[in-house]
């Protein structure tokens, strides 16, 4: 019977595991898009937090995998490099 259990948490596992890529590609999209919205060539650290319903590590991380960087003279706001370029920061829109 014991075996049972084994394949019980195998099985839960593999579900926790699953939901939690799907949950990082849907964060991940909406802070993708948050970013390229034309409105604003920069985000608040705070909007993406609030956005993405996680903590702010996971965002940074989130944010640097998407090709996002923080400004040089406020690391709490972030943009795409696409967008922003890798220096010389202007003002926040």
């Amino acid at each position: 019977m014991g075996w049972i259990s084994d394949i019980g948490q195998l099985l839960l596992g593999w579900v926790r595991h699953r939901d939690a890529g799907a949950d990082q590609r849907a964060r991940r999209m909406r802070l993708q898009a948050m970013l390229e919205d034309e409105r604003f060539q920069w985000r608040s650290l705070a909007q993406l937090v609030a956005a993405s319903g996680t903590d702010p590590d996971t965002v940074r991380k989130d944010l640097v995998a998407l090709g996002a960087r923080p400004q040089e003279n406020n690391p709490d706001m972030w943009g795409l490099i696409d967008r922003v370029g890798t220096g010389g920061d202007p003002v926040a829109r």
